[in-house]
C-alpha cells in the first residue's frame, strides 16, 4: 500500500464516524486559533512598542534617570566625559494653567538652544502650530492639546495672551510665544502637545530654587561606542540608572519572549485537550472497528501497516483542523483586537506564527494516536475476530 491508499481509508473513517470526526477538528480548530491570536496579538505587540521605542529613543542617545535628584554639578561631569557631543538636562513640574479656564499639565525647564531635541527637529518653527520661540524671560510654549479643546471646538489660550502657571507654592506670570504642535511622544518620553516649556533659569527661580535635574539626555558622537560611554556615566554617577536604545529594546525583547512563551502555554493547553480528546476518539475508534482489524489481519496486514493507517486517519484530521483553525484566525484577526497606546492592536500573522499553529497540533494528535494505533496493531486476529 502506498500513501494515497492509507489517506484513502482514512478519509473512508472519518466519513464513516462523521460525529467524533467533526468534534475533533472542532477541538483542533478552537485550539490553532486560540493559539494563533495570543501569538499574533504578542507579535504586533513587540512591533508596534518597538517601532514607538525607536521614534522615541533615538540610537545615539543616553538617559541619565536620578533615584533622587541630578545637580549642574553631575552635568559637567558628564559633558567632560570622552564621546560626549552634548548634554541636554531637563527638569520639571506639576502645574495649572490659569487664563480663563484652569489646566493640569507638566511644566519642563530646558535652555533655548535645546528645545529643539523636544521638538524632534533642527528648524523649530516647522513644530509650531503658531507663534515663535526664543524662551526668553518669562515667555512659554503651549503645546496644541492644552491650547485647543478640540472636543468642544474652542481655543483656550492664544499666541500672546498671559497666563498664570501655578506651582506647588509659587507661581509664575508667562506670555505664551508659541503653540507647539501634538506628534505624540518625543525625546524622555515627553509629549510637547500636551506640556508647556519655559526657560531654563526661569524655571529655577519659579519651581526649582535647589536647581536639580530630572533627567539627563547625552547625545554621544559615536554610536559605537555607545555602550562603553554608558558604563562611564554608571561609574560617575552609580546611583543613577543609565539607558540607552540598545538596552532597552534588550529588556523589552526579553521580556516579550517570556510573554509570548506564556501566552503560548496557555494557549497550548487547549492543544493538550484536543490531544487527550484524539486519543479518546482513537481508542474507541480502535474498539469499534475491533473485526474489521480481525478481517484486516486475516488478509495479511502487518501491524506497521496498521499503525500507519490509524496514524494516516489522525493525519487527515489535525491537519483540517489545523487549515480550518489558520482560515478562523485570519477572519477574527479582523475582528479582534486589545486597545494599546492610542490604537488597537491586531493580531499579526507571520510565516512563524503559521508554522508553529499549523505543525504543532499535528505533532501533538500524531503523538497521541501512538498508544491506540500500537493498541490495534497487536491485536490477536483471532479474538479479534471473535469480538462482538
Amino acid at each position: 500500500m502506498n500513501i494515497i491508499d492509507y489517506l484513502s481509508l482514512a478519509l473512508d473513517s472519518i466519513k464513516e464516524r462523521k460525529g467524533r470526526s467533526i468534534g475533533a477538528i472542532t477541538g483542533i480548530i478552537i485550539g490553532v486559533s486560540a493559539l494563533s491570536i495570543a501569538l499574533g496579538i504578542g507579535s504586533s505587540f513587540n512591533r508596534e512598542f518597538s517601532q514607538r521605542l525607536m521614534r522615541v529613543l533615538s540610537s545615539d542617545i543616553i538617559y541619565i534617570i536620578p533615584n533622587t535628584k541630578l545637580s549642574e554639578t553631575d552635568v559637567l561631569l558628564v559633558s567632560d566625559l570622552p564621546n560626549v557631543e552634548e548634554v541636554i538636562p531637563i527638569a520639571s513640574a506639576q502645574v495649572i494653567i490659569e487664563g480663563g479656564e484652569k489646566i493640569g499639565t507638566t511644566i519642563y525647564g530646558i535652555k533655548p538652544g535645546q528645545i529643539r531635541y523636544i521638538l524632534g527637529t533642527d528648524d523649530p518653527k516647522k513644530a509650531l502650530l503658531d507663534g515663535h520661540i526664543t524662551l526668553l524671560g518669562s515667555n512659554v510654549l503651549v503645546g496644541e492639546l492644552i491650547a485647543i479643546d478640540y472636543e468642544r471646538g474652542i481655543k483656550r489660550f492664544e499666541v500672546g495672551q498671559n497666563i498664570v502657571v501655578r506651582g506647588d507654592r509659587t507661581h509664575m506670570i508667562g506670555t505664551i510665544e508659541g503653540i507647539i504642535k501634538s506628534t505624540g511622544v518625543s525625546i524622555a518620553f515627553i509629549r510637547p502637545g500636551a506640556s508647556i516649556f519655559v526657560n531654563l533659569e526661569t524655571f529655577f527661580q519659579y519651581f526649582n530654587p535647589s536647581r536639580s535635574y530630572d533627567i539627563i539626555v547625552v547625545k554621544v558622537q559615536d554610536v559605537n561606542k555607545i555602550d562603553e560611554t554608558s558604563d562611564r556615566i554608571k561609574a560617575y554617577l552609580p546611583d543613577a540608572t543609565v539607558v540607552n536604545l540598545s538596552f532597552l529594546l534588550e529588556q523589552f525583547n526579553m521580556f516579550m519572549r517570556s510573554v509570548e512563551i506564556f501566552l503560548a502555554f496557555i494557549s497550548g493547553v487547549s492543544l493538550l485537550i484536543t490531544g487527550l480528546w484524539m486519543f479518546d476518539t482513537m481508542t474507541i475508534s480502535v474498539i469499534q472497528r475491533t473485526r474489521e482489524i480481525g478481517v484486516l489481519k486475516a488478509l495479511g496486514f502487518r501491524r506497521r501497516q496498521l499503525m500507519t493507517m490509524f496514524l494516516s486517519e489522525s493525519f487527515l484530521l489535525s491537519i483540517m483542523g489545523s487549515f480550518i483553525g489558520i482560515l478562523v484566525f485570519l477572519v477574527l484577526s479582523e475582528f479582534v483586537g486589545i486597545p494599546a497606546f492610542d490604537i488597537t492592536l491586531k493580531p499579526e500573522m507571520d510565516v512563524k506564527i503559521v508554522s508553529l499553529t499549523f505543525v504543532i497540533p499535528v505533532i501533538i494528535n500524531i503523538v497521541a494516536t501512538l498508544a491506540p494505533a500500537y493498541t490495534a496493531a497487536k491485536l490477536d486476529p483471532v479474538e479479534a475476530l471473535r469480538y462482538e
